[in-house]
């Protein structure tokens, strides 16, 4: 092996060794919130859940007529449970909002204000995350406004999907061609079915089980993709209806992220089909980054190093991160 090879081979594994440990299952930030009236008048009860890396020590702002009585919060696993008290000189009405200093991609907001349960879809804003406290139905959005929301979450949620990304990766370096073609689109087809099956209710799983078993897979072809020894169009075939397995469990982690977003039911369809879109959009542009750059490396004769540095890199990441979300089984 000439010396650019191996610098080429050292280079790939401690860049890819280097993400395990921020790179759990992904780096989509979530929450769950709900906002309702306490016992006393004008008294109101918000709680958050989030992700306890995330609960800064920043305050909450409230409305200038509120004021914070109490906080009471709960680690659990992974997530921190906080629980504020507030009261107000006035009741709340429409335009009203209390900020939270949480960075996140989005929220849901179970609303109990108002007599009736809202459920509200929140995005998130650089540092902070608005909560909107008129306990009045959202406005029906434009299918524009929806389209472009989703379309974004989408291609944000795989751009951070680290397992995700890790899992087609192995699918460029195991085949090229048409072959990389069928592969791409057979993953592509069965987390789309799985995704609108879970999102819908039609199958319902655990999600924690899902996340060790596909940190499972992205270990399983990594394997599959050093042991082979040729293009064979036959094992590529067969090889395919696994990749749709597969395909069909990394939809159930699709879909677990949609619905934190607490989606109103009028945008349900809409939602589910630009989200799908988004992360279709950010796997093709991930997969001819991929290529290009192997391109460019057999140009110069370091495809192969370059190659095996990857996937054994990604193989132990996957076998780290299926140990990880085994053994985070004990927090739930």
């Amino acid at each position: 092996m000439s010396k650019l090879k191996i610098k080429i081979f050292g280079i790939c594994a401690f860049l890819l060794c280097l993400i395990v440990q921020p790179a759990s299952a992904d780096i989509f930030k979530s929450a769950e919130f709900e906002i309702a009236h306490d016992e006393a008048e004008l008294t109101y009860v918000f709680s958050a859940e989030v992700a306890t890396n995330l609960a800064a020590s920043e305050k909450i702002i409230y409305p200038d007529f509120c004021k914070e009585i109490s906080v009471t919060s709960n680690i659990i696993g992974r997530r921190t449970h906080l629980v504020y008290t507030f009261a107000c000189d006035k009741a709340l009405s429409v335009g009203d909002l209390l900020t939270a200093p949480w960075a996140l991609d989005g929220a849901r907001l179970d609303s109990f204000l108002g007599g009736k349960h809202q459920i509200i879809s929140l995005i998130g804003e650089q540092s902070v995350i608005a909560i909107p406290l008129d306990g009045e139905a959202p406005a029906k959005r434009p299918l524009l406004e929806v389209m472009k929301d989703f379309l974004w979450q989408g291609a944000l949620h795989i751009a951070g999907g680290w397992d995700h990304l890790a899992f087609v990766l192995c699918l460029c370096l195991i085949s090229n061609g048409r072959h990389l073609i069928a592969l791409v689109s057979t993953f592509t087809l069965g987390h789309s079915i799985s995704l609108g099956l879970s999102f819908f209710n039609v199958v319902q799983v655990s999600i924690p089980p899902v996340e060790a078993v596909i940190a499972l897979s992205i270990a399983f072809v990594a394997r599959e993709a050093l042991v082979k020894s040729s293009q064979q169009e036959q094992s590529i075939f067969k090889f395919g209806v696994l990749i749709a397995a597969f395909g069909l469990l990394h939809g159930l982690g699709f879909a677990s992220a949609l619905g934190e977003f607490g989606v109103p039911p009028h945008e349900k369809w809409p939602a589910l089909i630009f989200f799908n879109l988004g992360v279709e959009l950010g796997q093709l542009i991930f997969v001819i980054m991929v290529v290009s750059i192997f391109f460019v490396l057999r140009r110069i004769g370091a495809a192969g190093s370059a190659r095996i540095a990857c996937l054994y890199g990604v193989g132990i990441i996957g076998s780290y991160w299926m140990i990880e979300r085994v053994v985070g089984f004990a927090d739930i």
